[in-house]
């Protein structure tokens, strides 16, 4: 066997991963190689120092239930995070949707509105006190008319 061969099977041989006959060949190169037998050695003698020098540490007895109860609290908190941006998701599809479904209607609405303000502002200009009222409800057709361009904004994606 050669040099080569045998240091890339060194570590199968000491995790007793190989057949008996490869097995052998390993012992029996270390045997004329001294080469390969000191870094068989060098690598049997760190594995046993990594081995000895682990030490085991000592928990309570309840440290499982400790450490379920506490990835079963994250789970649950992690479903309600998801539960909470679904139903948020949900609330926004359905206004999406509710917008686009009644957009012909608000163009209606809006088209009626204009001429309700224009028959009243007619009705208005004959009272007496029209410049009070002309003024509080062309303040109000002015805000419906930003509230309704603000809608179509918002529908055909210029916000």
């Amino acid at each position: 066997m050669k040099c080569s061969e045998c240091e890339d099977l060194i570590y199968d041989y000491l995790d007793n991963e190989l057949d008996f006959n490869t097995a052998e060949q390993i012992k029996a190169h270390f045997s004329k190689c001294s080469s390969c037998n000191s870094k068989y050695l060098d690598i049997q003698q760190a594995l046993s120092v990594f081995k000895t020098d682990l030490t085991t540490v000592k928990v309570s007895d309840d440290f499982s239930q400790k450490v379920i109860l506490e990835i079963e609290k994250q789970e649950a908190s992690n479903f309600l995070s998801y539960a909470i941006v679904g139903i948020l998701g949900s609330i926004a599809a359905g206004l999406t949707v509710s917008i686009v479904l009644l957009y012909p209607v608000l163009q209606i609405v809006m088209k009626y509105t204009v001429q309700f303000f224009t028959l009243w502002y007619g009705v208005v200009s004959v009272l007496p006190f029209n410049n009070i009222l002309l003024i509080v409800f062309s303040i109000v057709l002015l805000f419906i008319a930003m509230a309704m361009r603000s809608v179509i904004t918002m529908e055909e994606g210029q916000v």
